[in-house]
């Protein structure tokens, strides 16, 4: 009996420093992407008028997602097509297959040239929706927006997308980015 009292007093006391050690809870800025709410598909966020997040969507989802108003799908999967998926409807499909853990900077321009050229809202995903997703409009944030890249990382991995942390190269990514070059070789506007 004295053991389990012990255990529980240690447990409170900890629970109790951690509580005291904790930051205040975040209210999420409003200009991080939005949630698109009322939708099985998952972490589906409006980043901007043109660019919208999410994981991959199954056949159905690809129907909402074109009723919702989206022209085009970049899915950055490496093995995984959207073609049967998207089969049946409308949407405009590109792929950029790439890799969480071995995503380069040609891959993110790449991905900005096509977010960039796109004729009407486009969806950008992978698996998750979290890891190479969140690079991409991460880097779309710094070459389109004009944040910093400690402001796009922030988003990418605070803004509740389920960033794994693991994929830490991806921070190292854009830190590194040159924008502007990024930006001309994109083919987007040079930021005022």
């Amino acid at each position: 009996m004295k053991t389990i009292t012990k255990t529980l007093t240690l447990l409170v006391f900890l629970l109790s420093a951690a509580t005291l050690y904790a930051e205040e809870p975040r209210v999420r800025p409003d200009t991080w992407a939005r949630p698109i709410i009322n939708t099985d598909l998952k972490n589906w966020h409006r980043v901007d008028d043109k660019v919208y997040r999410s994981a991959q969507p199954n056949a159905e989802e690809m129907n909402a997602v074109e009723s919702f108003g989206i022209e085009e799908v970049l899915n950055l999967r490496n093995l995984f097509s959207d073609d049967d998926e998207a089969e049946g409807t409308g949407l405009v499909l590109h792929r950029i297959p790439s890799s969480a853990g071995r995503m380069t900077r040609e891959q993110v321009t790449e991905a900005l040239k096509i977010i960039n050229d796109a004729k009407g809202p486009i969806l950008v995903h992978c698996w998750h929706g979290a890891d190479r997703t969140g690079a991409v409009v991460a880097a779309w944030r710094m070459a389109a927006h004009g944040w910093s890249a400690e402001a796009a990382i922030d988003e990418m991995v605070n803004g509740g997308f389920n960033f794994h942390a693991t994929y830490d190269n991806l921070i190292t990514l854009l830190k590194g980015l040159d924008v502007e070059q990024v930006r001309r070789d994109a083919g987007l506007p040079a930021r005022p």
